[in-house]
C-alpha cells in the first residue's frame, strides 16, 4: 500500500466513526432521551480502548497479516454499522427508561445496546491501532490524517443530519468504512474481499433505500399522541435541532392551566413534537386561543397595560396570538428551533405585529438589553407528571440566575414576568424556582416578596415577578381573580386571603410552609441545608436545573417513599451511574484483564499508565467541559458537540503533524504537558470574558470565534500522544498496545465522570481536573528524566 492510500483510508474511516457518535447521538435523543448521548461517546472510547487491548494480547499475530486483514476489518466497520441502523427499529432490543432499576432485563437490554453500539468503533479503532503500530515510525503523520478526518467528519454529521431522515442516517454513513476497505485492498485474498465487500454494500445500499422505521420509547408523549382516535402525521422534518412532527387527531385537545370554571367547548388542535416530546399545540385558527382568557396568563394583561410581550421558547405560536387578542401591540418570539419556525410561518398568516428570532435566548438578552418589555413570559418549567427525573442532565440556561437577572433587567419599570412550573411530588421544582427568585431580587437589593406573588391551579404553580411592587389594588384584585376562576393563591403578602387547598388539594400541607420560608434568608439556607433534594438556584456554572438528587440524602428517599420510587425523582441522573458502572465493568473486562496479561513482557508501567491514563482522561475532560460550555454559546448540544469535536481533532491533528520535527523527549513531554495543565486551568476566565463580550453575535460569527477559542490548546494537545509513543517505541516497544489501551480505557471512563463532576461541582470543577491530569502527565515526565 502506498502511503497516500493508507492516509485517505485512514482520514475516511476516522471521518466514519466521528459522524457515526454524532448520529447516533441524534437518533437516542429521538427514540430514548438526550441524555444517552454520553453513553455513545463512552460506547466508542470503549471501542478504541479495546481494540488495542486485544491488539496487544495477539500482536505478532496482526502484525504479521495487517495488510491482510486490514481492509477486512474496514468492512467489519460498516457491516455492525450497517447493523445498528436494524437494532434502533428492533423491538427485541428496546429498553424501558422508567424500568431499569426495577426489571433487570431492561438493564440488561441497555448494556446490550451499549455493546452493539460499541461494534463498528472496535473494528474502526483496530484498523487505526494497526496502522499505527506497524508504520510507528510515521505516527505524527497518521495521527494528523486520523483526526482530521475526525474533525471533518463532525462537520460532515450536522450536513447529512440537515439532508437526510433519521432512518436513513446509519446507512449513509456506513458508505465511508466500506470506500476507506478499497484503499487497504492488496492482491492477498481478493476474491474474499470483493465478495464480502459486495455483500455490505447491498446490505448499505438496502437500508439506505427501504429503511427500517425507528422504534421510540412508548412513553414519548407523540407515542401516546398516536394511540388517539385516527392520528396522522400530517408535517414531519428532521433537523439538527430534532425531528419535528406534527399530529392530527379529532381527539387532541390543549388546555394547560386552564380553570376549573371554564364551560365551553375546547377545539381540536394539531399537536407540534420535537424527538418525540411536546413543543405545543397548533390551533386552527388564531382566536381559538381565547380560552387563556381563564387561565393565569390571563392576570398581568388584567392588573397593568400590556404593550410589549417577550415570549421565550413560544413557538408554536398561542402565546403571541392570545397577546394580540389583548390589545398587545409589539410581540416578540425568542425561539432558537429553527425548523419550528420555519413550519409556523408555513402554517399561519403571522401579524406584522409578531416578530419572530431564531436565536438562542441569551444571545437575544446580550442583542437587545437595552429594549424594555412590559410581559416576559418563560417557558413552562418540569412536566406534567414531574418528568421522571429524565430532565436531570440537561442544561437549561432559561432557569439559570443569570437569565433571570437579565430579564429583569429588560422589564419596564410596571412590567411583570410570568414563571410557570408542574407542582411534583416530593416538591421539588416549585421550590427551586422560588429559590432562583429568591436569590435574584435578593442580590438586586429587591424585598422579594412585595414584588412576587403565586397562585397554583389544578396542576401547576404561577410566579409573577413584578419590576414595582405590588400594589394593595392589584393584590385585592389577584384575591378576587382566584376566587373567579378558582385559583387558590399562594403568596400574597400583606394580603388575608383564602386557604392554600380552597379549590385544589394538596397531599403535603408542609409544602406551604417551605415555599413561603424560601424568602427568608435564613430559613432558605436552613432548608437547603436539611432538605433532601438540591434545591439551590441552577448557574450557568451549572445549570441542570433538574438535577435534584442529592447523593448522601438518597437513604432518606428510599426509606420514605421505597426503593422502587428512586428512579422516578432521578431517572435521569441514575442512568449516568449506571452507565458508569457498566463502562468501568466493560473496561475492566475488555481492556484491563487483557492487558494485564502482558505485565511481564513490559517495562515503566507505572509511567506507561500514569502518563498515557492522564493523557486520556485529561484530553476527554476538557473536550466534555467545552462541549457542555458552548451549548450555552451556540445554544444547541448537536452544534456544540459537532463543532466542538471537529475542532479539537482538527487542531490536535495540526498540532500532531507540527510534532514531527520535535525530539521524543521526556524534557519535551514535560514542557508540554505543563504547559497544557497552565493554559487549562486559566482557560474558563478567558472563554467567560469571551463569551460575555461576543454573546450577540450571529451563528456563523460564534463558530469561527469557537474555533479560534480552542485551536491553541487542542493544537498543544495533539503533540503528547504521539511523541510519547514515538519515546515508548525507542525503550519500550513492547508496551505499544499497552499505552493505547490505558489512553482508550481512562478516556471512557472520564466521559460519563465527567458528566458527574460538572453536575455536582460544576464546569469550572471539570476545567480544574483536566488540568490536573495534565501537570500528572508533566510531573511523571520528571522522574523519567
Amino acid at each position: 500500500m502506498s502511503k497516500q492510500k493508507i492516509y485517505a483510508g485512514i482520514a475516511l474511516l476516522s471521518m466514519a466513526l466521528i459522524s457515526l457518535q454524532i448520529v447516533f447521538m441524534h437518533l437516542l435523543a429521538i427514540i430514548q432521551w438526550h441524555h444517552f448521548a454520553y453513553m455513545i461517546i463512552s460506547a466508542a472510547l470503549l471501542g478504541f480502548g479495546a481494540s488495542g487491548a486485544v491488539f496487544a494480547v495477539f500482536e505478532k499475530f496482526f502484525k504479521s497479516r495487517a495488510e491482510e486483514l486490514l481492509p477486512f476489518l474496514s468492512l467489519l466497520c460498516a457491516v455492525s454499522a450497517a447493523f445498528c441502523a436494524w437494532m434502533t427499529s428492533s423491538a427485541q432490543f428496546a429498553f424501558d427508561s422508567y424500568l431499569i432499576f426495577m426489571d433487570w432485563a431492561n438493564a440488561l437490554k441497555i448494556f446490550l445496546n451499549y455493546m452493539v453500539f460499541f461494534l463498528p468503533f472496535f473494528f474502526g479503532a483496530f484498523v487505526i491501532a494497526l496502522l499505527f503500530v506497524k508504520y510507528i515510525s510515521n505516527i505524527n503523520k497518521l495521527y494528523f490524517w486520523n483526526l482530521l478526518g475526525s474533525g471533518i467528519g463532525g462537520l460532515f454529521a450536522l450536513l447529512i443530519i440537515d439532508k437526510l431522515p433519521p432512518e436513513r442516517l446509519i446507512a449513509a454513513i456506513s458508505f465511508l468504512p466500506l470506500i476507506a476497505s478499497s484503499f487497504f485492498k492488496t492482491k492477498k485474498r481478493g476474491r474474499a474481499y470483493a465478495g464480502f465487500f459486495c455483500l455490505v454494500a447491498i446490505s448499505s445500499l438496502r437500508l439506505l433505500i427501504w429503511p427500517v422505521g425507528l422504534n421510540p420509547s412508548q412513553y414519548k408523549p407523540l407515542s401516546y399522541a398516536l394511540n388517539l382516535k385516527a392520528p396522522k402525521i400530517i408535517y414531519e422534518q428532521n433537523s439538527v435541532y430534532g425531528l419535528l412532527q406534527a399530529l392530527a387527531s379529532p381527539s387532541l385537545r390543549y388546555a394547560k392551566g386552564v380553570s376549573l370554571t371554564y364551560t365551553k367547548e375546547l377545539p381540536s388542535v394539531d399537536m407540534l413534537y420535537v424527538n418525540g416530546e411536546t413543543f405545543g399545540p397548533l390551533f386552527k385558527k388564531p382566536e381559538e386561543v381565547k380560552f387563556l382568557d381563564y387561565t393565569p396568563y390571563a392576570l398581568p394583561y388584567e392588573i397593568s397595560e400590556i404593550k410589549k410581550v417577550l415570549l421565550f421558547g413560544a413557538g408554536s405560536l398561542y402565546h403571541a396570538f392570545y397577546a394580540l387578542g389583548r390589545d398587545a401591540l409589539e410581540v416578540k418570539v425568542v425561539e432558537q428551533n429553527i425548523a419550528a419556525l420555519e413550519y409556523m410561518k408555513q402554517r399561519y398568516s403571522i401579524d406584522p405585529k409578531i416578530t419572530l428570532k431564531s436565536i438562542e435566548p441569551r444571545t437575544f438578552l446580550a442583542l437587545e438589553k437595552d429594549d424594555k418589555y412590559d410581559l416576559i413570559i418563560l417557558p413552562v418549567t418540569g412536566s406534567v407528571a414531574g418528568g421522571a427525573g429524565l430532565l436531570s442532565l440537561r442544561e437549561e440556561y432559561v432557569l439559570t440566575k443569570e437569565f433571570l437577572g437579565n430579564s429583569w433587567q429588560i422589564l419596564n419599570e410596571s412590567g411583570l414576568i410570568v414563571i410557570s412550573g408542574w407542582i411534583d411530588y416530593p416538591p421539588r421544582v416549585p421550590l427551586k424556582l422560588a429559590a432562583t427568585l429568591a436569590e435574584v431580587l435578593e442580590e438586586k437589593n429587591v424585598l422579594a416578596l412585595s414584588h412576587v406573588t403565586a397562585l397554583r391551579d389544578w396542576g401547576m404553580i404561577h410566579f409573577f415577578l413584578k419590576k414595582t411592587p405590588f400594589s394593595e389594588a392589584e393584590k385585592l384584585y389577584l384575591r378576587r381573580f382566584c376566587r373567579e376562576m378558582s385559583f387558590d393563591p399562594l403568596i400574597l403578602n400583606g394580603i388575608k386571603s383564602s386557604p392554600e387547598t380552597e379549590f385544589h388539594y394538596i397531599d403535603d400541607p408542609e409544602f406551604f410552609i417551605q415555599l413561603k420560608s424560601i424568602f427568608r434568608a435564613q430559613a432558605r439556607q436552613e432548608l437547603y441545608r436539611n432538605y433532601d433534594f438540591n434545591i439551590k438556584p441552577a448557574t450557568d456554572n451549572r445549570p441542570y436545573f433538574f438535577k435534584f438528587l442529592r447523593p448522601l440524602r438518597a437513604q432518606n428517599i428510599i426509606q420514605s417513599f421505597g426503593l422502587n420510587a428512586l428512579p422516578f425523582v432521578e431517572l435521569g441522573y441514575l442512568i449516568i451511574i449506571l452507565t458508569f458502572l457498566q463502562v468501568f465493568a466493560a473496561c475492566l473486562i475488555l481492556i484491563l484483564l487483557p492487558l494485564f496479561k502482558l505485565k511481564r513482557k513490559m517495562k515503566n508501567k507505572p509511567y506507561t499508565l500514569v502518563y498515557f491514563g492522564c493523557l486520556g482522561a485529561g484530553f476527554m475532560f476538557f473536550e466534555m467541559a467545552l462541549i457542555q460550555q458552548f451549548i450555552f454559546y451556540l445554544g444547541n448540544v448537536i452544534y456544540a458537540a459537532s463543532i466542538v469535536i471537529s475542532s479539537v481533532l482538527i487542531a490536535a491533528g495540526f498540532g500532531s503533524y507540527a510534532s514531527c520535527g520535535l525530539s521524543p523527549r521526556s524534557k519535551n513531554l514535560l514542557k508540554i504537558c505543563a504547559a497544557l495543565a497552565l493554559l487549562i486551568a486559566a482557560y474558563p476566565a478567558v472563554i467567560n470574558y469571551i463569551f460575555a463580550a461576543t454573546l450577540h453575535l450571529n451563528l456563523a460569527l460564534k463558530i469561527f470565534i469557537c474555533f479560534g477559542l480552542i485551536f491553541v490548546p487542542a493544537f498543544i494537545m495533539g503533540m503528547p500522544f504521539p511523541l510519547g509513543l514515538r519515546l515508548t517505541a525507542e525503550k519500550s516497544p513492547t508496551n505499544l498496545p499497552w499505552c493505547w489501551g490505558i489512553n482508550g480505557c481512562l478516556s471512557v471512563i472520564a466521559t460519563v465522570l465527567a458528566v458527574i463532576i460538572s453536575a455536582e461541582a460544576g464546569f469550572s470543577a471539570l476545567f480544574l481536573s483536566a488540568g490536573a491530569l495534565y501537570a500528572m502527565a508533566a510531573l511523571i515526565n520528571i522522574k523519567r528524566r
